[in-house]
């Protein structure tokens, strides 16, 4: 008797450190939020919350967006397993669940625009700069770049059809617009209409915009659900300084379009999809 009460005790005492600890990760309580017993062998069962071990503290705004213009996003971060898992469904940053929205355990953003100038989102220095798979190039990302930034945190530009910057450049003038590659359509990519991208250099021609931190994919533009993050391998964070422009604008915000400079000659140079 006395050993039941006292893992009684223990158990209870557990429990109100967990969810002390989840309150103060900011999460809601739901019962998808929680892990393995503190005490498989007790009968008095306590789960601690997974995401609360997980969470990260949200850094200061920091992105811009990745290219010139106005463009359309063609397909989003999914919450719901981004690791190209499939269970029919999307769901995005404001957590309402579509059969709609492109596409099935997606890892990030796509914009669908062909062989326009892909700027570097923010500051920091170049980590790759190469093929995706060199055996293949009709594999994964295809010719893609990574920027390492402050506090864990990477992007990733992916279905290039050049890059314009090498392995250990750093980055300086991100907020004037600094261009490390063109959008194209190598790696594995899906045109409309049946096109082949092996004979069609525009079929599914489009950049693949990834955020992650410390290794783990996570969503720029944050989670406004009203329950717990499903994908509770990383937090996701608000980090958009500035907003990309989109034209297809309803469940995404639209920002200002970054301006397209310039040339010397007074000519206006038009990047769009």
């Amino acid at each position: 008797m006395k050993k039941q009460i006292l893992n009684l005790i223990l158990a209870v005492a557990a429990g109100l450190l967990g969810i002390g600890g989840f309150l103060a990760s900011g999460n809601l309580l739901t019962t998808t939020a929680f892990q393995s017993p503190v005490f498989p062998a007790s009968p008095y069962k306590v789960y601690l919350p997974l995401s609360a071990g997980n969470y990260q503290a949200p850094p200061s705004p920091f992105l811009r967006a990745p290219y010139y213009g106005t463009q359309w996003m063609s397909a989003v971060f999914d919450h719901n397993l981004p690791d190209y898992s499939r269970n029919n469904s999307v769901t995005p940053y404001n957590g309402i669940t579509s059969t709609v929205l492109s596409y099935d355990g997606h890892s990030g953003y796509d914009y669908a625009f062909s062989y326009g100038p892909v700027l570097a989102a923010a500051n920091g220095w170049v980590s790759e700069a190469r093929w995706n798979y060199p055996a293949n190039h009709r594999l994964g990302l295809g010719l893609f770049v990574r920027l390492e930034h402050e506090e864990g945190y990477a992007t990733l530009y992916g279905h290039l059809s050049a890059t314009t910057v090498d392995v250990d450049t750093v980055i300086t003038d991100a907020e004037a617009g600094h261009i490390i590659g063109i959008s194209g359509n190598t790696g594995k990519v899906e045109g409309s209409g049946g096109c082949d991208p092996n004979t069609s250099p525009t079929c599914g021609a489009h950049l693949h915009f990834d955020l992650r931190r410390n290794d783990r994919v996570v969503d720029p533009f944050g989670w406004t659900g009203n329950y717990t993050d499903p994908w509770i391998t990383a937090t996701s964070h608000l980090v958009w300084l500035e907003h990309p422009a989109i034209s297809n604008t309803g469940i995404y915000p639209s920002g200002t379009p970054r301006p397209t400079p310039t040339p010397p000659s007074g000519t206006a140079v038009s990047y769009t999809h």
